[in-house]
């Protein structure tokens, strides 16, 4: 590794023989390494300092991440969300613009406990990422992986199965209501966004 002094900018590097190939899979001569490493610092960083944030939080350390480890996170759930999409199909728009929103959700309330009830559904790849999913992410729409809307048979994170339908707000109500009959606590929340806002059950 090669990370430029007073930068957060990092070039990842592989050696063969003598050349060192570049993130960019150019090519530096050993030679030449030697000769710009005056104005670099080398530096050997281990396998669990290389892994994304992704890989090593957990739903509940997210509201204990600053303002500089939120972005960094919404950069490499945007990452992720790109790469499947693109290989594998999907909604990509809809969930690119549901990122922050959805780190500030995980900031903010406890899930499971707190309830989510996403509409339209196909914006809940992010929240599928942060809740424990992000390695089985890459079968998102496949056949025996993971869905592309919230099933609660998928993950107790899931509390309502949602699709085009609009019924956000009727859900939680009922979500909410189920709560204080059985005396529990816990918030309930309508994601509701997109095409759902032009759907009647939205202003019943």
């Amino acid at each position: 590794i090669i990370s430029k002094l007073n930068s957060n900018i990092y070039f990842c590097l592989a050696r063969k023989n003598d050349q060192i190939t570049t993130y960019d899979n150019t090519f530096i001569s050993l030679q030449r390494l030697n000769s710009i490493s005056q104005n670099y610092e080398l530096r050997d960083f281990s396998i669990e300092e290389s892994k994304m944030l992704l890989e090593k939080i957990k739903p509940n350390d997210i509201r204990g991440l600053n303002k500089t480890e939120k972005l960094s996170l919404c950069e490499e759930i945007r990452s992720v969300i790109v790469d499947v999409v693109t290989n594998g199909g999907g909604h990509l728009a809809s969930n690119l613009g549901a990122v922050e929103s959805t780190v500030a959700l995980f900031s903010v309330f406890d899930f499971p406990k707190d309830k989510i009830v996403f509409d339209v559904g196909h914006q809940c790849y992010p929240y599928k990422l942060l809740s424990g999913r992000w390695d089985k992410f890459s079968t998102l729409r496949q056949a025996g992986g993971i869905s592309g809307f919230p099933k609660r048979t998928e993950s107790e994170y899931d509390a309502y199965d949602t699709g085009h339908a609009g019924t956000s707000v009727s859900a939680a109500i009922g979500l909410a209501k189920a709560r204080d009959l059985l005396g529990e606590k816990g918030a309930v929340i309508a994601y509701i966004g997109d095409g759902s806002f032009n759907n009647g059950l939205v202003y019943e």
